[in-house]
């Protein structure tokens, strides 16, 4: 076991610095909760745009990647599903130990929490780079399909130079 003595100072500087960045991470959610609901939303508006349109090979291609960006979207919403900290089953234990070691041991059980809900975070911030991406070739697809549906008779026609 590692020797605490005399690092209570140390120890209390390493928790408030655990404290901030568990707070940040909890920002940091909350943010990517609010761009998936944004993605949700967008691909959902451009999906009912492109639902008025003639449906043509496009404009099919464009609905798949819509729907795939709001399922991307989706996927950003879910919590992390991992570890808590279960402080009830951790009393007994931290009682029982010098309080330099209890908050040692806190602070090491939050500290692979933090690591786990960081890295589901980063995999959510490349979701939901992926479906705004999707979002986007979805309606550059649909812009194209509706041009594509555009009869000839209704497109201008090149005038003849004087």
């Amino acid at each position: 076991m590692l020797n605490l003595r005399g690092r209570g100072r140390q120890l209390q500087i390493l928790s408030d610095e655990l404290d901030r960045e568990i707070a940040q991470s909890a920002q940091r959610a909350t943010a990517m909760e609010q761009r998936g609901a944004v993605l949700i939303g967008a691909a959902g508006i451009a999906g009912a745009l492109r639902l008025g349109d003639n449906i043509n090979a496009l404009t099919l291609a464009a609905l798949v990647l819509t729907f795939a960006a709001a399922v991307a979207g989706l996927v950003v919403m879910f919590p992390r599903k991992g570890q808590l900290l279960n402080v009830r089953a951790a009393r007994t234990d931290i009682l029982r130990m010098h309080p330099l070691s209890a908050r040692y041991h806190l602070d090491d059980t939050k500290m692979e929490i933090l690591e786990a809900d960081q890295k589901w975070l980063d995999n959510r911030g490349h979701i939901t780079r992926i479906g705004f991406v999707l979002l986007a070739l979805s309606i550059a697809v649909g812009v194209a399909g509706t041009l594509a549906a555009v009869p000839t008779e209704i497109a201008p026609s090149p005038s003849p130079t004087p």
